[in-house]
């Protein structure tokens, strides 16, 4: 019975040479080999794919962030060296010019390799207009803080379109997300209302007529109401860094110091100017400010550079898997071959 049932097998294979039957059976455990090993490749290629494109995302972000600084840095001694016609102030400002078109380049720089970001649109107008803050002159500051302002609002629009474009605040290591959001929401926007009362507080204490004009002490009650912003940003930054510490993540060192200059300057603006007391020097609070806004751009980069190491370090292993699979491929199929003559020689030898 058995030997009916596999007589037209064994018929086709009697008629079919030895060297084309040892191919058959390699490729009959090549196959699924290869098969296996091509999906495995393709998962961490793709994997070290999304990691490559956050980290480009990351590095226009952080380019875009600290073109931000500098134009938060030139406008603010805009507001405090124009007003109060300090002299000393004023170079400062002038010396903010080179920093400022530098840091214009190199963000111009981050994006122009990625066109399929489509961010263009966007980018093109600002950057013009961003040149034209950056050769402006000593006229009209109230008009130049206006301008400033609304540029550093697009271009907080724009640090949350290449986050998203490049998947960044959405990748797969929470630690990553976490990280990057902590970065490129919260604390731009921490960075930019401190930044608000770092050029405007001065520039009004130090009005001549500071503790007698109606308008000008109106003016300071009302950016005071800035810290209740603050206030309400705090606790979200302290949420997110609560979800690193369960997961494992360490509080970065520059958190101690953000809190601290930070709570510092609210004490400080709800004491001399919440109250309209005016008590405060001008040069004591811009120190103050300023201190606040350097601790908040440290942890700023602090928390960018431990994402980047944590993408460095996954796109390395992918790359490292992808190597290893090629390798193991290449080992397997040698052996294999190896085999199959051994295989084909003993047997013809045999018979």
């Amino acid at each position: 019975m058995l030997g009916r049932l596999t007589a037209p097998a064994v018929a086709l294979l009697q008629r079919i040479s030895m060297p084309v039957k040892m191919l058959v059976m390699a490729g009959v455990l090549v196959a699924p080999l290869l098969a296996v090993a091509w999906l495995l490749g393709l998962d961490h290629w793709r994997d070290a794919q999304l990691a490559r494109e956050a980290r480009a995302g990351l590095y226009a972000a952080q380019a875009l962030l600290r073109l931000g600084e500098r134009l938060q840095g030139w406008r603010d001694l805009t507001d405090y060296a124009l007003n109060s016609g300090n002299a000393e102030l004023k170079q400062r400002r002038e010396g903010l010019r080179a920093p400022l078109r530098q840091a214009l380049a190199d963000a111009d720089a981050a994006l122009a390799g990625h066109p399929h970001w489509n961010v263009e649109g966007a980018w093109q107008p600002l950057r013009q207009a961003l040149e034209q803050t950056a050769n402006a002159g000593e006229q009209n500051p109230a008009v130049q803080h206006a301008d400033s302002t609304q540029q550093l609002a697009r271009l907080h629009r724009l640090v949350g379109l290449v986050a998203d474009v490049s998947q960044l605040e959405l990748d797969a290591d929470p630690l990553v997300s976490h990280q990057t959001r902590m970065a490129l929401s919260a604390l731009p926007a921490v960075r930019e209302l401190t930044s608000q009362l770092r050029g405007r507080g001065p520039a009004q204490l130090s009005h001549p007529d500071a503790m007698t004009d109606a308008v000008i002490i109106s003016n300071v009650a009302r950016l005071a109401g800035l810290t209740d912003q603050i206030g309400a940003l705090l606790p979200v930054l302290q949420e997110r860094l609560d979800a690193l510490q369960r997961r494992g993540e360490t509080v970065p060192p520059q958190w101690a110091a953000f809190r601290g200059t930070t709570d510092e300057l609210v004490r400080a603006t709800d004491a001399h100017l919440r109250t309209a007391a005016m008590t405060i020097d001008a040069a004591e609070y811009h120190k103050l400010a300023e201190a606040a806004v350097q601790a908040q751009t440290a942890l700023m980069e602090e928390l960018l550079r431990r994402a980047d190491e944590r993408l460095a370090a996954r796109l390395a292993q992918r790359t490292a898997a992808i190597a290893a699979i090629a390798v193991g491929c290449t080992v397997a199929l040698l052996v294999l071959a190896y085999g199959m003559v051994a295989l084909y020689r003993a047997t013809v030898g045999g018979l």
